[in-house]
């Protein structure tokens, strides 16, 4: 063999084992900061301030009633009332509450109204020459939002959601 083919396969080796020989071991992951604690760290139930609730926590509008329970077609006035959590289940106060009936027109939007101490928001609308939106409408749909004051409308820990409720024109 000659010269330089030793050296080719000389260097063919020594890179043959430079590529398998053991890793560097890697750095130790550094600790990362766990995030502010805030009332929705705290065990149990209760309620938290709207300030409290951060990402990724988001709010819920978890129950509603109407009053009257059947929108009838004399129906001239609703009371709606929307309940607001976060944090796995606690009531939320301070949370802003939007609604309005879908399709629009059927009754009034009453200004964005903060939850109190129990999480409950209750908010007036009166009827409007939109409703009954059809002859045979049997339901009362309503789009609802919560939101933190300030906070971004689609985004933070707002939420929105379409719930509905039973309609009787013969009433």
């Amino acid at each position: 063999m000659s010269k330089l083919i030793v050296a080719l396969i000389a260097a063919a080796c020594a890179a043959s084992a430079i590529a398998q020989a053991p890793a560097a071991p890697a750095a130790a992951p550094k600790a990362t900061t766990p995030p502010p604690a805030s009332n929705c760290d705290k065990a149990g139930g209760g309620t938290v301030a709207i300030g409290d609730v951060k990402a990724p926590n988001r709010l819920l509008v978890d129950r509603q009633s109407l009053d009257p329970s059947v929108v009838g077609g004399s129906t001239q006035q609703l009371v709606a009332r929307f309940h607001v959590t976060a944090c796995g289940g606690k009531s939320v106060q301070g949370a802003l509450v939007y609604v309005t009936a879908v399709p629009y027109n059927q009754f009034s939007v009453p200004a964005e109204t903060p939850t109190g101490a129990d999480g409950w928001a209750e908010l007036h609308m009166n009827r409007l020459r939109g409703y009954p939106a059809a002859k045979r409408q049997q339901l009362l749909v309503m789009f609802v939002r919560a939101r933190e004051p300030g906070g971004n409308l689609l985004g933070g820990v707002s939420t929105r959601r379409l719930v509905s409720f039973p309609v009787n024109l013969s009433r």
